[in-house]
């Protein structure tokens, strides 16, 4: 069987990544942008633990962080895997990673300030503010048992969650960037 080069094979026949990014040139501009982003991520550390109701704040910045990540990183891997020759999606691939590990640093303060309330002082904070409440949520199970949904994602590690259906449960997801 003869392997084909990528510009010997039909459009139909490829991804269309242009639905992600129309160009690489678009995609380095996302991505500076979000590695400015992280910087100023960093600058929140402390705000949960000073101040239970900015949760959903830092929550709602936590997850604009990584839809952008996710979206960047999905572009520049599908693009070095349509031809693992070309170095530059290789290096678009390498520093996708890098920003990764630099906003997991940047946002490693989350979980522990959020682990740092009670279960009691969660749940009052979910009746104060309703975008708390929706953090608060256990959209992934509907179980309504055991720190009152808080952030299952997050306290699968906390010593409440002893719920093996808690455990197993699938990661939240989110679709978007911008």
């Amino acid at each position: 069987m003869e392997v084909k080069d990528r510009k010997d094979i039909d459009v139909k026949d490829t991804w269309n990544l242009e639905s992600i990014y129309a160009n690489n040139e678009l995609w380095e501009e996302e991505y500076a942008a979000l590695e400015k982003e992280a910087a100023e991520f960093a600058k929140l550390k402390g705000a949960i633990e000073a101040d239970v109701s900015k949760i959903p704040v830092v929550l709602d910045a936590y997850y604009g962080l990584h839809r952008c990540l996710s979206k960047l990183s999905v572009y520049a891997r599908m693009r070095s895997d349509q031809d693992t020759t070309d170095s530059t999606y290789q290096t678009m691939s390498a520093k996708i990673g890098s920003l990764g590990v630099k906003i997991g640093a940047a946002s490693a303060f989350v979980e522990p300030e959020i682990l740092s309330y009670s279960k009691e002082q969660l749940e009052a904070a979910e009746k104060e503010n309703e975008r708390t409440a929706y953090y608060g949520q256990n959209r992934a199970t509907g179980l309504g048992s055991c720190c009152n949904h808080w952030l299952t994602s997050i306290l699968i590690s906390s010593s409440c969650l002893s719920d093996s259906k808690l455990k197993n449960s699938p990661p939240m997801r989110f679709t978007s960037c911008r």
